[in-house]
């Protein structure tokens, strides 16, 4: 098969994969958690569902766990405010919903944790909407805001939060490629496809004249 017919075949049916998991990368410049939030896939409004696992991390502290992954915590999701398309996971912070998308270890955390005290260190990452609160070591609460949290039963606790509006990138997916290289690859597509159809003409055209005994 020639080399120009190979290269338009496999640029054709390259992008018709299945939609496969998707890895975001979440990273705050003024909030101490880095890690990933790994999706289904599933682009629009998500759910707890949709998150199939996570790894987020703060800077060790010799008192307080600096990890919440899918292994030792719990996610959940409230509202229609945690949305994704294929490049971005975003969340609404202006929402009244209510809404909210937390990562916390343990899971009681907020909702009966304070109710129901217990002896378990904690760690938690929140963002919560306009109508929805962010509850800190103290139980204070805050709205519109990502927050970390970090609770050491019997010695101390302490939190971070920045304070957002409207709808903020949470996640970005790193293995998208760029847009540069989309136009790049487009081009390439548009400049084989022309040498394709020249290369056919030609073609085309030599076979006529030899049927036609024209040809010299």
């Amino acid at each position: 098969m020639p080399l120009t017919v190979s290269l338009l075949l496999a640029m054709t049916f390259y992008p018709s994969r299945a939609v496969a998991n998707v890895v975001y990368t979440v990273s705050f410049p003024t909030l101490p958690v880095t890690g990933t939030i790994t999706t289904n896939g599933n682009t629009g409004v998500l759910s707890a569902s949709d998150i199939l696992s996570w790894d987020l991390s703060t800077t060790p502290n010799i008192h307080f766990p600096s990890d919440v992954n899918d292994g030792n915590s719990a996610v959940s999701v409230t509202g229609g405010v945690l949305n994704a398309t294929p490049s971005q996971l975003t969340f609404d912070f202006s929402s009244n919903s209510p809404g909210a998308l937390i990562f916390a270890s343990p899971s009681t955390f907020p909702s009966t944790f304070f109710s129901s005290p217990c002896c378990t260190d904690v760690m938690a990452v929140e963002f919560c909407d306009a109508d929805t609160p962010c509850v800190n070591q103290n139980n204070d609460q805050t709205f519109s805001t990502v927050q970390l949290t970090q609770i050491a039963p019997g010695c101390c606790g302490g939190s971070n939060d920045v304070g957002e509006s409207g709808v903020q990138v949470i996640g970005v997916n790193d293995s998208l490629p760029e847009p540069g290289t989309l136009a790049l690859f487009s081009t390439a597509f548009g400049t084989l496809l022309l040498v394709a159809r020249r290369r056919g003409a030609r073609l085309a055209g030599f076979n006529s004249r030899c049927s036609s005994g024209r040809f010299r």
